[in-house]
Parts: C-alpha cells; sequence; structure tokens
C-alpha cells in the first residue's frame, strides 16, 4: 500500500521505523479516519532502514 501512494508523487522512498519500541518507549500514535497510523515525530533512532532492510542507517 505504501509504495502505490508514494508512488503518486515520483519515485517512492520508504522508510522502516521500529514503531513497537517507540510505543514501548512512551511514544504516542494516533489512527486516523483513513486508517493511516500516525505519530508527532520519529527520532532517528527508531529509524531502521530503507525500503523493508533492517539495517541501521549509517
Amino acid at each position: 500500500m505504501a509504495r502505490g501512494v508514494a508512488a503518486r508523487r515520483g519515485e517512492p522512498v520508504i522508510l522502516e521505523v521500529a514503531s513497537g519500541e517507540m510505543f514501548a518507549r512512551g511514544y504516542a500514535f494516533y489512527l486516523s479516519t483513513s486508517g493511516v497510523w500516525l505519530t508527532t515525530e520519529v527520532p532517528a533512532r527508531f529509524v531502521l532502514g530503507t525500503g523493508g532492510g533492517t539495517s541501521p542507517i549509517p
């Protein structure tokens, strides 16, 4: 789904985020009326990689 949405704006870039760890550490998530999960910020330490990878970004 994310790739299709991103492709409407050009070349998609999808970041994998450790959302479970964020939630466990107290970050709040909100479900929008369109079914998309939102949060106010994603600190860099929770970004795991791009394109579905699990390697940290250097």
